[in-house]
Order: C-alpha cells, then sequence, then structure tokens
C-alpha cells in the first residue's frame, strides 16, 4: 500500500494529522486536507479508505455521503461486515427520518415490519455472517432484538387489523407475500377511497370465505384464479411505479 505524502499542495509545508476527524490541516496556511480520500492503493481509493469515510461521515451527520462510501467498499469486497453493518445504519437512519414510509407513501405497524425485515435480510445479517468474534457475538444480539421488535409489530398489526386478502392469502400462500401486500395497499388505498370501492370490497369479505373452500379442492381454478391476481397485480405495480 502507498501513502501519499502529507504535504500541503499550497505551501508545500507538512501536515499535522488530526485522526479524530480525518483530516490533515497544515500549520503555516491553515489549508485542510480530507486524510482519509489520500490513502490509495496505486493511487486508487482501497476499502479501508471507504470504510474509514463511512465511519467520519457518520459521525459528522452525513448519512448519504456515508452510504455511498460503504457501497464504494462492498463493491471492492463484497463479503466486508464493515460495510454492510454501515449501510445498515445509513438505510435505517433514512427509514426513521421518513418514519418507515414505503414506496407507495404507506405507514403503519406492518410496513415498518416490512421495512426492517428487509433491512435486517440485505444488510444486519450480512454484516453478521461476515464477521469475526467478538463482532460477530454483538451483532448477533442485535439481530435478535430486531427479530424480536419484528414480530412484535406484526402481532400488533395482526391484533388491530383482523381483516385480510383471503383469496389473494390461499392463492400466494402468505399474509405477507408480496403479491398480497400490493393488493392490500390498492385496497387500503384505491378501493377504500370511493363508494363502490367499499361496495365491492364489503361483498368481496362476505363471499371470498366460501370462495376459498373452492379453491383448496380445485387445482384449475386456483391457477385460473392466480393467473388473474398476477395480471392484477403486475398492472397495479406499474401503476404506481
Amino acid at each position: 500500500m502507498a501513502f501519499d505524502v502529507l504535504i500541503c499542495p499550497n505551501c508545500h509545508g507538512h501536515l499535522q494529522a488530526n485522526i479524530s476527524k480525518g483530516i490533515a490541516i497544515c500549520p503555516n496556511c491553515n489549508t485542510q486536507i480530507n486524510m482519509v480520500e489520500r490513502i490509495c492503493v496505486d493511487g486508487i481509493p482501497g476499502v479501508e479508505t471507504f470504510l474509514n469515510n463511512g465511519e467520519i461521515s457518520i459521525k459528522n451527520g452525513k448519512y448519504e455521503e456515508a452510504n455511498q462510501a460503504y457501497k464504494n467498499a462492498l463493491k471492492l469486497d463484497p463479503n466486508n461486515g464493515e460495510a454492510y453493518y454501515g449501510r445498515y445504519l445509513c438505510e435505517m437512519k433514512f427509514a426513521e427520518y421518513y418514519n418507515f414510509r414505503d414506496d407507495y407513501g404507506n405507514t403503519g405497524q406492518l410496513v415498518e415490519a416490512e421495512i426492517k425485515s428487509k433491512l435486517l435480510r440485505d444488510y444486519l445479517m450480512p454484516a453478521m455472517e461476515n464477521s469475526l468474534e467478538p463482532v460477530k457475538s454483538d451483532l448477533q444480539v442485535l439481530v435478535t432484538d430486531e427479530i424480536v421488535i419484528i414480530n412484535s409489530l406484526i402481532d400488533s398489526h395482526k391484533t388491530q387489523n383482523k381483516s385480510g386478502c383471503y383469496i389473494a392469502t390461499a392463492i400466494y400462500g402468505s399474509y405477507y407475500a408480496k403479491e398480497v401486500i400490493i393488493l392490500r395497499r390498492f385496497r387500503d388505498t384505491t378501493l377504500n377511497g370511493n363508494g363502490l370501492g367499499r361496495i365491492f370490497v364489503k361483498i368481496y369479505y362476505k363471499v371470498s370465505p366460501q370462495f376459498v373452500k373452492y379453491l383448496s379442492k380445485n387445482e384449475m381454478l386456483t391457477n385460473f384464479v392466480r393467473k388473474k391476481l398476477d395480471m392484477l397485480v403486475c398492472y397495479i405495480d406499474r401503476k404506481v411505479n
């Protein structure tokens, strides 16, 4: 690894390093240099450079810059636990800032649980899996705590919201399947927003439990309904995005 000599580019004096802030300051002309960015391998920033940049950016509250630094670190080292954890911290901060609002503009306990589950799966779990002890054990505790929080959010949502998309849940096999979530949001944001839509939803909940019984006994009917629902889900998803 080749380190750039810490010489002031303006007056050529020797820079004094401030490790905690990640900068080097010239005592002669007060020029400040981002010291971390000067750490290179053959002139190209390495993984440690990006990790240090990310850590400094987080300390300074610059989460967008930190997130980009950790992304760059993962491009160079896709199995870097520290970079995954850095991205987890940044993405969680973004989610908190927007009050755990999803791409459809929805909020609530279920949405928060979905977002936290994604962050757990995409960043926190890889961070734990790619870390060494004792960091790995610390992250395991954090993972366990997050799972408890997510399950608590889901249980609370179930208690407060008894209605569900019966047919869609039967077709896709889970109340939390991506397709069911899209259809449920369509119900909440579109159908329940007008009189005819509310009438349709009321009729749907009246007849769907009996219809689900037929689905369980007729594979051909199940496949037919699934194709129609797939088409509807694709249409809704394209319309929203």
